[in-house]
Protein backbone atom coordinates (compact mmCIF):
# COMPACT_ATOMS: atom_id res chain seq x y z
CA UNK A 1 0.00 0.00 0.00
CA UNK A 2 2.79 2.49 0.76
CA UNK A 3 4.26 2.02 -2.71
CA UNK A 4 0.90 2.70 -4.35
CA UNK A 5 0.30 5.74 -2.14
CA UNK A 6 3.72 7.14 -3.00
CA UNK A 7 2.93 6.83 -6.72
CA UNK A 8 -0.44 8.52 -6.20
CA UNK A 9 1.26 11.31 -4.25
CA UNK A 10 3.87 11.76 -6.97
CA UNK A 11 1.14 11.98 -9.60
CA UNK A 12 -0.74 14.51 -7.47
CA UNK A 13 2.41 16.63 -7.12
CA UNK A 14 3.12 16.56 -10.86
CA UNK A 15 -0.46 17.63 -11.60
CA UNK A 16 -0.28 20.48 -9.09
CA UNK A 17 3.00 21.71 -10.59
CA UNK A 18 1.63 21.56 -14.15
CA UNK A 19 -1.53 23.54 -13.37
CA UNK A 20 -1.63 27.35 -13.56
CA UNK A 21 -0.41 28.86 -10.32
CA UNK A 22 -3.68 30.75 -9.78
CA UNK A 23 -5.86 27.64 -10.15
CA UNK A 24 -7.34 26.66 -6.78
CA UNK A 25 -6.74 22.95 -6.25
CA UNK A 26 -8.02 20.44 -3.74
CA UNK A 27 -6.57 16.95 -3.39
CA UNK A 28 -7.73 14.12 -1.17
CA UNK A 29 -5.64 10.98 -1.58
CA UNK A 30 -5.95 10.32 -5.32
CA UNK A 31 -8.96 12.57 -5.92
CA UNK A 32 -8.45 15.92 -7.62
CA UNK A 33 -10.70 18.98 -7.56
CA UNK A 34 -10.84 22.60 -8.68
CA UNK A 35 -13.41 25.22 -9.62
CA UNK A 36 -15.40 24.95 -12.86
CA UNK A 37 -13.17 27.44 -14.70
CA UNK A 38 -10.18 25.05 -14.44
CA UNK A 39 -12.00 21.69 -14.51
CA UNK A 40 -11.26 20.81 -18.14
CA UNK A 41 -7.62 21.84 -17.77
CA UNK A 42 -7.29 19.78 -14.60
CA UNK A 43 -8.72 16.74 -16.41
CA UNK A 44 -6.28 17.24 -19.31
CA UNK A 45 -3.26 17.81 -17.05
CA UNK A 46 -4.17 14.83 -14.86
CA UNK A 47 -4.22 12.52 -17.88
CA UNK A 48 -1.09 14.06 -19.34
CA UNK A 49 0.92 13.67 -16.14
CA UNK A 50 -0.30 10.10 -15.64
CA UNK A 51 0.89 9.20 -19.13
CA UNK A 52 4.25 10.92 -18.60
CA UNK A 53 4.69 9.12 -15.31
CA UNK A 54 4.05 5.60 -16.64
CA UNK A 55 4.43 5.57 -20.45
CA UNK A 56 8.12 4.74 -20.86
CA UNK A 57 8.79 3.44 -17.38
CA UNK A 58 8.14 0.40 -15.28
CA UNK A 59 7.96 1.91 -11.78
CA UNK A 60 7.31 -1.37 -9.98
CA UNK A 61 10.35 -3.01 -11.56
CA UNK A 62 12.42 0.11 -10.79
CA UNK A 63 11.30 -0.14 -7.16
CA UNK A 64 12.34 -3.80 -6.95
CA UNK A 65 15.70 -3.14 -8.60
CA UNK A 66 16.41 -0.19 -6.32
CA UNK A 67 15.61 -2.15 -3.17
CA UNK A 68 17.24 -5.48 -4.06
CA UNK A 69 20.32 -4.22 -5.89
CA UNK A 70 22.56 -3.96 -2.78
CA UNK A 71 21.69 -7.51 -1.68
CA UNK A 72 22.09 -8.89 -5.19
CA UNK A 73 25.49 -7.28 -5.59
CA UNK A 74 26.70 -8.76 -2.28
CA UNK A 75 25.66 -12.19 -3.56
CA UNK A 76 27.28 -11.60 -6.94
CA UNK A 77 24.11 -11.08 -9.00
CA UNK A 78 22.75 -8.35 -11.24
CA UNK A 79 19.14 -8.00 -10.10
CA UNK A 80 18.03 -6.29 -13.29
CA UNK A 81 19.16 -9.22 -15.44
CA UNK A 82 17.84 -11.79 -12.94
CA UNK A 83 14.34 -10.39 -13.34
CA UNK A 84 14.42 -11.30 -17.04
CA UNK A 85 15.69 -14.87 -16.64
CA UNK A 86 14.16 -18.26 -15.98
CA UNK A 87 15.73 -19.02 -12.61
CA UNK A 88 14.82 -22.72 -12.41
CA UNK A 89 18.32 -24.06 -13.16
CA UNK A 90 20.06 -21.36 -11.10
CA UNK A 91 17.91 -22.23 -8.09
CA UNK A 92 18.73 -25.94 -8.46
CA UNK A 93 22.46 -25.18 -8.47
CA UNK A 94 22.45 -22.55 -5.70
CA UNK A 95 22.90 -23.24 -2.01
CA UNK A 96 22.15 -21.44 1.25
CA UNK A 97 21.44 -17.73 1.11
CA UNK A 98 21.86 -17.63 -2.66
CA UNK A 99 19.14 -20.26 -3.09
CA UNK A 100 16.76 -18.35 -0.80
CA UNK A 101 17.49 -15.11 -2.63
CA UNK A 102 16.88 -16.63 -6.07
CA UNK A 103 13.62 -18.21 -4.88
CA UNK A 104 12.51 -14.80 -3.61
CA UNK A 105 13.38 -13.20 -6.95
CA UNK A 106 11.33 -15.85 -8.77
CA UNK A 107 8.30 -15.01 -6.59
CA UNK A 108 8.81 -11.33 -7.36
CA UNK A 109 9.02 -12.06 -11.10
CA UNK A 110 5.52 -13.53 -10.99
CA UNK A 111 4.14 -10.37 -9.40
CA UNK A 112 5.78 -7.54 -11.33
CA UNK A 113 5.17 -8.50 -14.94
CA UNK A 114 3.11 -6.09 -17.02
CA UNK A 115 -0.38 -7.37 -17.67
CA UNK A 116 -1.00 -5.20 -20.72
CA UNK A 117 -4.54 -4.37 -19.62
CA UNK A 118 -3.97 -0.59 -19.54
CA UNK A 119 -3.29 1.09 -22.87
CA UNK A 120 -1.81 4.46 -21.96
CA UNK A 121 -2.37 5.70 -25.51
CA UNK A 122 -6.13 5.51 -24.85
CA UNK A 123 -5.99 7.40 -21.53
CA UNK A 124 -6.24 10.83 -23.20
CA UNK A 125 -9.64 10.08 -24.68
CA UNK A 126 -11.09 7.66 -22.13
CA UNK A 127 -14.28 9.06 -20.59
CA UNK A 128 -13.82 6.90 -17.48
CA UNK A 129 -10.37 8.22 -16.67
CA UNK A 130 -10.38 11.51 -14.73
CA UNK A 131 -13.52 13.29 -15.85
Amino acid sequence: PNYTHSNDATHLRLVALAMPEKAPLMFIHDSFGTIAKYASELARVTREQFILMYKDRDPLREFVVHNLEPIALKLGYNIDSLLDKDLTDAIKEAVGVNKKFLKSVRKIQKNIHRTGDLDLDEVRECIYFFR
